[in-house]
């Protein structure tokens, strides 16, 4: 029996079953206890992989506040964004009614100081304070029948930034808002400078023609908004506007600066007093001007 435990056919039994529980235990890769067995780090990696990657991690304090800040600034970014195209989509679709930035400087500038001389003389003079204004600032023709003084220079700029109520203002602001951006976005503010007191002065000499000696004073931007608005209807008309009447196809023209003529001569008949003169003198002037401009001669009928 002891031969038997001592022979070599037993001790090589003992060594595969000594081997085989390595296997199983230690570093092979059995099921065993050791780092190769069922408890180990070889042949059980597989399930101990799958078990890590049920396990549900939650994020640090610090990784949750970071992750709740992105999450603000990505928001914040999105509305910023959104309001920046409804604002552009607003502008395009409801676009303001007077876009201020758009106005030539020249408008945006001359356009206040109407609104802030006319305040400023309704607040701080009575109706006797206005009329010395007028007769002092106003264009008077009876500073021209003798001692031509200092108001006979000043009256044919100054009698421009007058206006008689806030009805004449409001008006003049108008149509000279309108016309004035017409025509200094065509020819320029500097021009538009010139045409302005040039058309202004043309208006003053016909009423100072037709009313010599005259104590009645002519205040007020109507005759240099006229001068704009001759220049209106030149450039509607060599756009092609007016053509559907059949007088302006067949004279031209001179068939719109006719009835425009008709049509102040007809309110003058109508309605008197509101100084027509100036605003026919103004008129032609800047019908002369502009052909001055464009043709270096002053046969406006040909524009």
């Amino acid at each position: 029996m002891i031969w038997v435990l001592f022979s070599p056919a037993f001790l090589r039994y003992l060594l595969t079953m000594t081997s085989n529980g390595s296997k199983h235990n230690g570093s092979g890769p059995g099921p065993g206890n050791g780092s190769g067995g069922s408890n180990g780090s070889g042949g059980n990696n597989g399930n101990d992989d799958d078990d890590d990657n049920k396990i549900v991690h939650f994020p640090s304090l610090a990784d949750r506040d970071r992750m709740r800040k992105e999450k603000i600034a990505k928001e914040e970014a999105w509305r910023a964004e959104y309001k920046a195209k409804q604002k552009a989509l607003n502008k395009t679709q409801n676009p303001p009614f007077i876009n201020w930035d758009k106005i030539p400087l020249f408008v945006r500038v001359l356009l206040p100081i109407f609104i802030v001389i006319h305040a400023g003389q309704q607040i701080l003079l009575d109706q006797s304070q206005q009329m010395i204004l007028f007769l002092n600032f106003g264009f008077l023709p009876a500073h021209y029948t003798g001692h031509f003084g200092w108001q006979s220079i000043a009256g044919p700029f100054t009698h421009l930034f007058l206006h008689g109520d806030w009805m004449h203002l409001v008006f003049n602001c108008i149509m000279f808002t309108a016309m004035g951006t017409f025509f200094a976005r065509d020819l320029g503010n500097k021009m538009a400078w010139a045409f302005f007191f040039a058309c202004g002065l043309g208006g003053a000499a016909l009423f100072l023609a037709l009313n010599f000696g005259d104590r009645y004073p002519l205040i007020g931007a109507s005759g240099a908004i006229s001068g704009f608005f001759a220049v209106f209807l030149v450039m509607m008309y060599k756009r092609g506007g007016f053509h559907q009447f059949k007088l302006v196809r067949q004279y031209g023209l001179m068939a719109v600066i006719g009835f425009w003529l008709v049509l102040m001569f007809a309110i003058a008949i109508l309605m008197g007093g509101h100084s027509w003169e100036a605003h026919t003198g103004g008129f032609m002037t800047g019908l002369f001007f502009l052909s001055w401009i464009i043709r270096k001669d002053l046969k406006f009928w040909r524009l």
